[in-house]
């Protein structure tokens, strides 16, 4: 068979020749290291790569990998942020909602709107309440910008899959290639 490190690009078949693969081999393991993976019809692809070293009977050692397409690392934190947006979303959503409750003089557990109309003391805090409002609703238009490119975002993670599964498919046939040459009887 081949050594991994012959699907690399030169670049990151020199990089793991001089600095990743002596580390993997003193610590044990490797978390996602940035390599280039060269395919056969030349496409370069970015992906990640997490192993680990396992002692085998025999003695020795044998390293155990797997690589990931680096966008799913990207499509990872998009969704982490559509998380964070959407949790600004509510606490604006909370803050506004007392901040108009205290504007009518409720109480802001009850929600209880009093029946009578603001006194003229009241009336002078009401620049200073438009301005909170105001930054209400630039927060709350900010998050829902980010929400409207949720249904994007899920159209990308379709074809990252399906090039997901795709790499997987030619990482299996380069596996069976190499299986195939080792088996090959010499004469």
């Amino acid at each position: 068979g081949r050594k991994s490190v012959e699907f690399l690009t030169d670049e990151s078949r020199a990089q793991m020749q001089t600095d990743a693969l002596h580390l993997f081999w003193r610590v044990g393991r490797a978390y996602s290291i940035g390599v280039e993976l060269l395919r056969k019809n030349g496409r370069v692809l970015d992906v990640l790569l997490d192993a680990v070293a396992v002692d085998q009977t025999t003695g020795g050692r044998v390293g155990l990998a797997t690589l990931r397409d680096s966008l799913d690392l990207d499509q990872w934190r998009q969704a982490s942020m559509i998380i964070e947006s959407l949790h600004g979303l509510f606490q604006a959503e909370q803050r506004l909602a007392n901040l108009l409750v205290q504007q009518e003089g409720g109480h802001p557990e009850t929600a209880e709107a009093p029946s009578h109309r603001e006194e003229p003391d009241q009336l002078e805090s009401t620049p200073e309440t438009l301005k909170a409002l105001s930054s209400i609703i630039q927060n709350v238009l900010t998050n829902v910008r980010a929400l409207a490119d949720l249904e994007e975002q899920r159209r990308h993670l379709l074809v990252n899959k399906q090039q997901e599964l795709s790499l997987l498919a030619e990482t299996i046939e380069i596996c069976l290639q190499g299986l195939a040459v080792e088996n090959v009887p010499t004469p």
